[in-house]
């Protein structure tokens, strides 16, 4: 696991270099009252990467969002996940019913980034909030809680503040992705994308507007929503998902 097969946050960074993505955030508190959740609807495995039958299958995710409450609990500005599922066979969708996967609800500011690594779980390893526990010291990481700590602490935020943020997010997705290929582990595919909050309210609705994103061997889809408390009771499978506060 090297990089990510299929990104579409370059966009992002092109709307927050032409201005287009920045807003007036006086007294930098969260950008909106009501939480939003990003819900995993379906994921495709197209190829398991096995020669024969199905394989255990594991999809890890990260998200990113630039509401940092806290430069001290790096769990206040980025969520780890890890979904299991068994017997999957190429060409059939994961296991999701209709009500999703919930991988972050909270209050996020400036931008969403969502990672989403597939590969095989022959061996039931340690989940990817468990593996990033030995990374919390490193330099890489530092630097990217020292980025998203700086932007978190901006009343009006530039856009080039806003784009090292990102950056940050994509340093944190860039670790996922080392610590996961440790495992040796085929990989399946690869996505990483970002959603501003200005303009697109961090991708609300349905992305993509139709069908889905194609990353190698597999094929995704997710929603934006706005939720209230009761989004939490629809979270399925995922492990180690905390609340980002207000």
């Amino acid at each position: 696991m090297s990089q990510f097969l299929f990104e579409d946050s370059a966009h992002a960074i092109e709307q927050l270099q032409e201005g287009a993505g920045v807003a007036s955030l006086a007294g930098g508190g969260p950008e909106t009252d009501t939480p939003m959740a990003l819900v995993l609807n379906e994921l495709l495995v197209h190829n398991n990467r096995r020669f024969f039958g199905s394989a255990n299958v594991r999809a890890d995710t990260i998200v990113v969002q630039g509401n940092l409450l806290d430069s001290e609990t790096p769990r206040n500005f980025y969520s780890p996940s890890t979904l299991r599922f068994s017997g999957i066979g190429d060409g059939e969708a994961l296991p999701i019913d209709d009500h999703g996967i919930t991988l972050y609800y909270g209050w996020p500011r400036h931008f969403i980034d969502l990672s989403v690594i597939v590969s095989r779980d022959d061996d039931g390893k340690k989940s990817l909030s468990e593996l990033l526990v030995d990374e919390l010291g490193s330099d890489d990481f530092s630097e990217a809680i020292r980025v998203l700590a700086l932007l978190a602490g901006a009343a009006n935020p530039t856009a080039a503040a806003i784009i090292g943020a990102i950056g940050a997010a994509k340093s944190l997705a860039s670790i996922a992705l080392k610590v996961l290929g440790e495992l040796n582990q085929p990989t399946i595919g690869l996505y990483r994308g970002t959603r501003l909050a200005h303009p697109g309210s961090f991708g609300l609705g349905r992305n993509p507007d139709v069908g889905t994103y194609r990353a190698d061997e597999m094929s995704l889809s997710f929603d934006v929503v706005s939720a209230g408390p009761a989004q939490q009771a629809v979270r399925r499978h995922a492990t180690d998902l905390p609340t980002f506060p207000r």
